[in-house]
This record gives structure tokens, sequence and C-alpha cells, in this order.
């Protein structure tokens, strides 16, 4: 749905403008809310750094949901080319053990706005408004 949304608008802010690469942050938090919202789950974002693939010298940062302290929904870890699937919500994953979890962070509204730009207030609200009506 927030593919969706996104393609559908005339603006975004930079940081879902390639979704799902680089968008794992805003995205976790817009779904977040939702789910906070519709279920009353405990919801935090873990994130999350692992060595590059690629080069030995870089590393992968990722952003994903954890509901009620068990359970991971990650709806961008298509970006990586070692993760196939679009969408990932279970409590045991081979991918996301990969990264060392450096912090949790509480998922909230404030996130999502931006000073001197449109932020992703209205993304969030058309998410949820579009999510009510399926």
């Amino acid at each position: 749905m927030i593919e969706k949304v996104v393609s559908e608008s005339s603006y975004v802010d930079v940081e879902l403008q390639s979704f799902p690469s680089g968008a794992c942050e805003v995205s976790s938090v817009i779904l977040g809310l939702y789910l906070k919202e519709k279920y009353d789950v405990n919801v935090v974002q873990s994130v999350g750094k692992r060595p590059s693939p690629d080069c030995e010298y870089s590393e992968n940062n990722h952003v994903w949901l954890t509901v009620n302290e068990t359970i991971f929904v990650d709806i961008t870890a298509d970006q990586f080319e070692d993760f196939s699937s679009k969408v990932f919500v279970g409590h045991d994953s081979a991918f996301h053990d990969i990264f060392e979890v450096y912090d949790t962070r509480p998922v909230d509204f404030s996130y999502l706005l931006r000073r001197g730009s449109e932020g992703y207030g209205s993304v969030y609200k058309e998410v949820a408004t579009r999510m009510a009506s399926t």
C-alpha cells in the first residue's frame, strides 16, 4: 500500500522516492503507526547493521519492525539482493539474524514530520485511509 500511495503522489521526500531502496525507516514508521492504532500492539523499530556483501569495508544498515517483542515485520528487505520476498512476517529469519541490532526505537508520528519539507504525515494519512477501506 505504501508503494502504491507513493507512486500516485505528485511529490514525496527523498527517502521514499526509490521504494523499497532506502525507504526502510520511513516505511517502518508508517506501517508501525498503523499497526499500533488498528491492533493496539507493541511495535518498535529494530535498527541493525551487517557487513556489506559487496565491499568488506562497508556496512548495510536496515530497519524493520518488531511486534510484541517476537514478530519481525519487514516490508523493504527486498531492497537487498539476498532477500527475495516482498514482505516478511515471522518469528525467525536467517536474513535478519545476520544484522546486529544496535538500536530499538519507538514508532512515533513526529518522525514523519520534516522541517522545511512536506514530510511523510500526508503519506501516512493516505495509507491509513486506504487500509481502513480494504
